[in-house]
């Protein structure tokens, strides 16, 4: 893990907060943006155990939960999402609290997680 790849899911994280806000996208689009927040700055909370899980896996949420020292049922919406965002029928009614939580890990992320230089 490097700190190249920190900041990588980082910039991946602000590009899905710029879609998740866009309103000439879909709702369900937005929804699926808003839950990528989430998930890529869970990863940068979670860091290097976070390369032992595939892409998209619940248990990030579980992490991240943990190592911020929130209750599990705070991310549960994300960790919701994991296992319906590929429901071809799936509504897009999460989006506003999947939002709300992406802002709400990218306060806790804060500049301080990612260190400026070398190595984790």
């Amino acid at each position: 893990m490097t700190i190249k790849g920190m900041q990588a899911w980082r910039e991946l994280g602000d590009i899905h907060l710029q879609d998740a806000r866009q309103p000439e996208l879909s709702r369900r689009s937005r929804t699926d943006a808003a839950f990528d927040v989430c998930y890529m700055y869970a990863r940068c909370i979670v860091g290097e155990k976070s390369e032992l899980y595939d892409h998209p896996d619940a248990s990030i949420f579980v992490l991240a939960a943990t190592q911020l020292g929130w209750m599990d049922s705070v991310l549960r919406p994300a960790r919701q999402h994991v296992h319906e965002r590929d429901e071809p029928l799936r509504v897009a009614s999460q989006y506003d609290v999947l939002l709300t939580l992406a802002l709400r890990l990218m306060g806790a992320l804060g500049a301080d997680r990612i260190p400026a230089e070398g190595p984790l």
